[in-house]
């Protein structure tokens, strides 16, 4: 057996030794407060201690100290440019966000995740298996597009970490790693990024085989192409997020004001190209979108702006302005007329400090009393 093996096999063995004849031994920290585990109780940590607080150790690269992440699995020789980038910024990503479940067996998690996370050859395989930077099963484990115990890490979206770590990797390591472009898979290359609480829908198209061809895409609510209404079009040919392809593919479209009308609906999209029609990755989307009311506005004018007049040293009182505070967070999302921005400021309600001090003695006197009013205009209740 290698003699790095016996070695391994000593130190497992004498961790083993040392839990069983100590009871009463627990972790210490530094004086830098980074987390260090005493080998006397290696395998009976703390409790108390986070276990996100704990770096994991790499399960085939070197053991670790239960406090570091031991040395990256090389893996086979494939792709240098990515598997460097795996060991420069896929690992310490993914102890930044992936650690308090895929966590040292030392270590107490909620949810037990495996390992094999630290592993280069063990996702690149993943991270192979799929034709686009976020169509790989890597990408849509991470998104819980998969299902995922740790549910979506990227709740800010694709374009932000650590998804952007990880499209670019796939950029790298699959899509060339000399070249920095994707390979060319039938059709289109596409996704819905996001359809925020206003109407505005982000994401990208672009056909592979003609990065320079600029796509159209096309929109459908509540039925695809042929039995949905259509909603309108937009060219793809924006600066933004789109997965690292060559030139500009990206999209924002502001969907019709009538689709805004705080009810759900399913948007269709497609990219069309050539005479065809792709219909575009993640789609279709649930959406429910708000929009300025005729209603709303002159409420706000009449009764509401007079109320806030106080703040004007402060705040623009202009009803544009304070809908974006009032529908924050939007009632899909779960606000409600006396817990939404605009009123946990001024009523310092809901752990919500003001600069301005408490405005309303509570969230039902004036002038919260008139937001809540507002706020059910809106958000038609």
């Amino acid at each position: 057996m290698h003699r790095w093996g016996l070695v391994l096999i000593s130190m497992v063995t004498l961790g083993v030794a040392c839990s069983t004849n100590s009871t009463s031994s627990k972790d210490t920290r530094l004086a830098s407060d980074k987390p260090s585990v005493d080998k006397s109780s290696a395998a009976n940590p703390d409790p108390s201690k986070p276990a996100a607080d704990v770096a994991p150790v790499s399960p085939s690269g070197g053991l670790g100290s239960g406090s570091t992440a031991g040395s990256a699995d090389k893996g086979p020789t494939v792709g240098v440019k990515g598997e460097a980038y795996f060991t420069a910024t896929m690992l310490p990503v993914l102890n930044t966000n992936c650690a308090s479940c895929h966590a040292d067996p030392r270590i107490q998690a909620a949810v037990r995740g495996p390992l094999t996370i630290f592993s280069f050859a063990a996702m690149r395989s993943k991270l192979a298996d799929g034709a686009t930077a976020t169509g790989n099963a890597f990408f849509l484990k991470v998104r819980n597009q998969v299902s995922h115990g740790g549910g979506d890490r990227c709740p800010n979206g694709a374009n932000a970490t650590p998804c952007k770590e990880f499209s670019a990797w796939w950029t790298v390591e699959v899509g060339g790693a000399s070249t920095g472009k994707q390979p060319t898979p039938a059709g289109l290359v596409s996704n819905i990024s996001s359809v925020s609480d206003f109407g505005r829908v982000y994401g990208y198209a672009y056909n592979p085989a003609d990065v320079k061809a600029t796509v159209s895409v096309a929109f459908y609510v509540d039925g695809p192409s042929g039995s949905g209404t259509s909603a309108g079009t937009v060219m793809a040919n924006t600066a933004g997020d789109d997965a690292n392809a060559d030139g500009d593919h990206a999209f924002a479209y502001d969907l019709p004001i009538n689709l805004r009308d705080g009810k759900q609906h399913k948007l269709y999209a497609y990219g069309l190209d050539q005479n065809s029609q792709t219909l575009l990755t993640i789609t279709p989307v649930t959406f429910t979108a708000y929009a300025f009311t005729a209603a709303g506005r002159s409420f706000f004018d009449a009764t509401v702006k007079p109320k806030l007049a106080g703040c004007a040293s402060c705040h623009t009182i202009a009803y544009e302005q304070q809908y974006y505070t009032l529908m924050a967070p939007s009632p899909a999302s779960g606000a409600t007329a006396a817990n939404n921005d605009l009123i946990n400021k001024p009523a310092q309600a809901n752990n919500t400090k003001h600069g301005g001090g408490q405005r309303c003695s509570s969230v039902t006197a004036s002038p919260c009393a008139e937001l809540q009013a507002w706020w059910k205009i809106e958000a038609g209740q």
